[in-house]
């Protein structure tokens, strides 16, 4: 039976735990917990959540998230998506990241899939006015398909700054390489400030798979943590 929909609105606490299938494991060290502690304090910086307290057990978690903001559905499908957890990093869960995917797709397809339907009637003007809206005033009384095209809406509005700031055009990164500086600087600046995927980032930027990516920003931020000596030429974005 499907679970019902979470009621979401500002300020509300919650107890969320997630088990891994079958009780399988979800963590197999301190490597694959720390891990996790880091990206769901990347999470609460995209998403404004307070983390009250939190409890890792070998195969499930359990916490306490304040959301100032309406947006634990939105912030949980980040954490517990299949590149919210960068596995392919040194010391990385990739079991916990596998187990929690099939889960949440699973249920993902067994809960929402009835549910489909659009949130805007109008014309394109309107939809673009209300998302800008949505995204100023967010976890007010907004939640699922809107949030989500609000935050690709945001990274839009990202890339298109960006662009007109350095005075290239989309025609010219197309054709770049898929590991050019700016395509990844900017690649680092939509997961820094969006909620949008590392696939669609990829496609969007054409920098080939979600992998070639993933991996590209893991680079991107040792050379950020580590760099290399001498000055390095680069554009700003």
């Amino acid at each position: 039976m499907a679970r019902k929909l979470r009621i979401q609105y500002p300020g509300a606490i919650y107890h969320v735990m997630n088990r891994g299938d079958h009780q399988e494991l979800i963590f197999s060290d301190d490597d694959d917990r720390s891990l996790f502690v880091s990206t769901l304090a990347e999470g609460c910086q995209k998403t404004g959540w307070q983390i009250h307290s939190f409890c890792l057990m070998s195969n499930h978690f359990h916490l306490v998230i304040e959301t100032p903001n309406a947006n634990l559905v939105e912030g949980m499908k980040w954490l517990l998506g299949e590149w919210g957890i960068p596995w392919d990093r040194p010391g990385a869960g990739g079991q916990f990241a596998a187990v929690i995917e099939t889960r949440r797709q699973a249920e993902r397809d067994q809960e929402f899939k009835p549910l489909v339907r659009g949130w805007c009637v109008g014309s394109e003007q309107f939809r673009s006015e209300m998302l800008q809206y949505i995204e100023e005033q967010r976890g007010k009384w907004h939640y699922g398909a809107e949030l989500s095209e609000s935050g690709e809406a945001k990274a839009e509005r990202l890339i298109a700054e960006s662009l007109r700031t350095a005075g290239v055009t989309e025609e010219q990164i197309i054709t770049w390489r898929k590991g050019h500086p700016f395509k990844v600087r900017l690649a680092a600046r939509l997961r820094a400030e969006t909620t949008v995927t590392i696939s669609w980032i990829a496609h969007r930027l054409a920098m080939g798979t979600r992998g070639h990516l993933a991996h590209l920003l893991y680079r991107n931020e040792q050379a950020r943590v580590d760099p290399p000596p001498g000055n390095q030429p680069g554009l700003n974005i």
